[in-house]
């Protein structure tokens, strides 16, 4: 399998980075509400992290071999991504890349990539028992984020022999994306900037992370974290954790197959629908 490749080589200065003063920022090692009611209690001591690549639409290369490296099946155009590692409250702790888009650059083959090269010593400030939180895109890399150590959480995927998520694989899922909605919100915030939010010109594709790089860092540093609030964390990790395994009433009705029997239609009279409706009479007015 061919490696994920970026776009610049190199590592280069920048103000979001992986090192002991942001490991030990409060605002990294803040706890999270889903992952709360989700993990036992063993599972809550490291740091949790949140990984998913965002997009930055570019012009159509005129190299044909290039065009086919920047082109996503899934967007159905042509870009690169930078993967995003955001803490649970929405601080930008680096974004590394950016990659190319085409189907060897999956946020599974990026992640292993970064791994695989301890991108931005990432490997020296991870320890044992911190805590990935991925989308389904991930499930490649799994086995080797778990070798290292490190907890992962990720929504569930249906069997194929199932036609929907019990009530307790649903919530699980729910879980997940109350941890993982920041990312998606931060990577909101970048496209707010009109440079990322419209198509970069290909002059522009070297400096383009290093743009990346300063946005991310004023973001972090005049903007409001999305969880500010963390005094009733636990309350609502006890509360979701209570409701996780009820019943679905609902579901319980469905598949009573008394309530589901098919019933007689029987043929009702319009006069019979309504007999109390007040009934008026025509008459004739006379002067």
């Amino acid at each position: 399998m061919r490696h994920s490749r970026s776009v610049k080589s190199g590592t280069d200065d920048s103000n979001i980075e992986m090192d002991t003063e942001t490991r030990e920022n409060e605002t990294v090692t803040i706890s999270s509400v889903g992952l709360q009611a989700t993990s036992s209690s063993s599972d809550g001591d490291g740091v949790v992290i949140i990984l998913d690549a965002t997009y930055i639409y570019t012009e159509k290369p005129g190299n044909n071999i290039v065009q086919r490296r920047f082109f996503s099946l899934h967007k159905g155009r042509s870009l690169i991504k930078p993967m995003m590692i955001v803490a649970s409250d929405g601080y930008i702790i680096s974004s590394i890349g950016s990659y190319l888009a085409d189907y060897y650059n999956n946020d599974a083959n990026i992640t292993r990539h970064i791994l695989d090269t301890n991108e931005e010593n990432i490997l020296d400030w991870l320890q044992e028992k911190d805590t990935f939180v991925v989308d389904r895109g991930f499930r490649d890399v799994l086995p080797q984020i778990k070798a290292f150590g490190y907890n992962v959480y990720i929504p569930l995927f249906l069997p194929k022999n199932q036609k929907q998520f019990s009530t307790s694989e649903a919530n699980s899922n729910r879980f997940v994306t109350k941890v993982r909605f920041v990312i998606e919100c931060v990577n909101g915030r970048i496209k707010q900037w009109r440079f990322f939010n419209n198509v970069v010109p290909n002059s522009s594709l070297p400096f383009a992370h290093e743009y990346f790089s300063i946005v991310c860092s004023l973001i972090n540093a005049f903007r409001p974290p999305f969880v500010q609030d963390t005094s009733a964390h636990e309350e609502i990790a006890r509360e979701m954790q209570k409701k996780r395994d009820e019943k679905n009433k609902l579901l319980s009705k469905l598949n009573d197959k008394g309530f589901m029997k098919a019933k007689k239609w029987t043929s009702l009279k319009a006069s019979d629908a309504a007999v109390d409706f007040l009934s008026f009479q025509k008459k004739s007015s006379k002067n």
